[in-house]
């Protein structure tokens, strides 16, 4: 998904000024002859000739031979290797920690990058100040807003997703390993997004009806929030259309016009996808990538609720065989991974969690008897 996705991370295919973003995707692949979607985005359309142009052509139909870099893959390496090392019981200053000692800060996004300045001033400070003995703790919603108008954006919920599969069942812990990770960039809705994204695909080993699957994550956050009632917003408005194209009119004519890489509307284009996607593979991802904003973040969700769902054998060769099984990556000593050893190490992280659990059910109950 997010491969598919990544072509399209360019004006106005993730914002126009008319609000047609989802008209644009189509247009593109029907001036190559590849509608609807059934593979990866062809590099050459007639839709060029009207102006239409689209990027990373590493990750298009002709080209594509493995899944590029993407700063969402870099966090999950680098937060494997943290879990490896530190289990279930690690912190949010460790999670930052993670970040700088393996991915170069040329390749954080805005939000993490800002706010990784901002604790490594908090860090000089303190030193100087000489107050480590006084210090309880960061004051992570300082830490994360200060001077950072990224602090909603889509990030942190790139990152939660890989807490969704470390806690398979446990939607509950999964969000609360995501609010831990989030709020080191992060605040409120961009940390809710986290928080509902790992809360999805932790519900999706135990169910599989996409309308049960938003509702059970929805539950995991505020209430009173503006993405849970944006999201509340959204089922209501599927009873009334039939059609994806109708219920994004709707979105985009109603909603709060925000930036295009706002965990909102991106929230709400990924929960249409897996909601009128019928959990065919194709049709989801067609819907996520033509929803606009940013289509590599909603492909990259929409595609890990799927496979879960489905199994690699319910992915069709069409989507697997040109990544090679090779995930590249700017994580130090994992530039050049694999998918196998990806998910072999996310298998045994959350085993390492899941017996880390396991032993505190045990303690807690020893010291009630």
């Amino acid at each position: 998904g997010c491969s598919l996705g990544r072509p399209f991370q360019v004006e106005p295919f993730t914002a126009h000024p008319d609000r047609k973003e989802r008209q644009e995707v189509e247009r593109w692949f029907k001036g190559a002859d590849a509608w609807p979607v059934e593979s990866y985005a062809p590099s050459d359309s007639r839709a060029a000739s009207r102006g239409l142009r689209i990027i990373a052509i590493d990750s298009s139909r002709e080209k594509i031979r493995a899944m590029e870099p993407d700063a969402a893959f870099d966090f999950w390496q680098t937060v494997l290797d943290m879990v490896h090392n530190r289990g279930v019981n690690f912190t949010t200053e460790h999670v930052g920690q993670q970040w700088l000692e393996m991915l170069p800060l040329a390749y954080f996004p805005p939000s993490e990058s800002q706010s990784s300045l901002n604790v490594l001033q908090e860090h000089i400070s303190v030193k100087y100040e000489e107050i480590n003995q006084k210090k309880t703790g960061f004051d992570w919603a300082l830490l994360a807003g200060f001077l950072n108008p990224f602090r909603e954006d889509m990030s942190a919920r790139s990152r939660g997703e890989l807490y969704g599969l470390l806690c398979p069942g446990m939607p509950l812990k999964a969000a609360e390993l995501a609010w831990r990770d989030a709020r080191f960039s992060h605040t409120r809705n961009g940390i809710y997004g986290a928080m509902f994204a790992a809360a999805l695909i932790a519900a999706t080993f135990i169910e599989s009806d996409p309308s049960v699957l938003v509702r059970t994550a929805l539950a995991q956050i505020p209430a009173e929030s503006r993405l849970a009632q944006s999201i509340a917003w959204l089922l209501e408005a599927e009873r009334r259309h039939l059609e994806w194209t109708d219920c994004w009119d709707e979105m985009r004519g109603t909603q709060p016009q925000r930036l295009a890489n706002h965990v909102i509307p991106n929230t709400l284009v990924a929960i249409m996808a897996l909601l009128y996607g019928k959990k065919n593979f194709d049709k989801t991802l067609g819907i996520a990538v033509c929803g606009g904003y940013n289509p590599a973040a909603n492909g990259a969700l929409v595609g890990t609720v799927l496979g879960v769902l489905l199994g690699t054998r319910g992915l069709s060769p069409r989507w697997t065989t040109p990544l090679g099984n090779t995930l590249k990556s700017h994580v130090l000593r994992h530039e050049n991974g694999t998918f196998t050893d990806c998910a072999k190490r996310t298998v045994e992280a959350a085993k390492m969690i899941r017996e880390d659990l396991k032993q505190k059910r045990r303690e807690g109950m020893r010291a009630e008897g």
